[in-house]
């Protein structure tokens, strides 16, 4: 699942409109945040649980 995220380009889009709405938060702070989310949503297909949208 993660290489299929990373091999969209899903996860470098949603760093870059990260960086473009909040642009003042350092960059190791996006990239902490989008590998939260990509954490959570492996974590809820783990378990069988669906994710509607990592970016949302």
């Amino acid at each position: 699942m993660i290489e299929a995220l990373h091999a969209s380009g899903y996860l470098a889009g949603l760093k870059r409109m990260l960086q473009s709405k909040w642009s003042k938060l350092p960059a190791a702070d996006v990239d902490d945040s989008v590998a939260e989310a990509v954490e959570g949503a492996y974590s809820a297909v783990s378990t069988g649980r669906r994710v509607g949208s990592i970016g949302a």
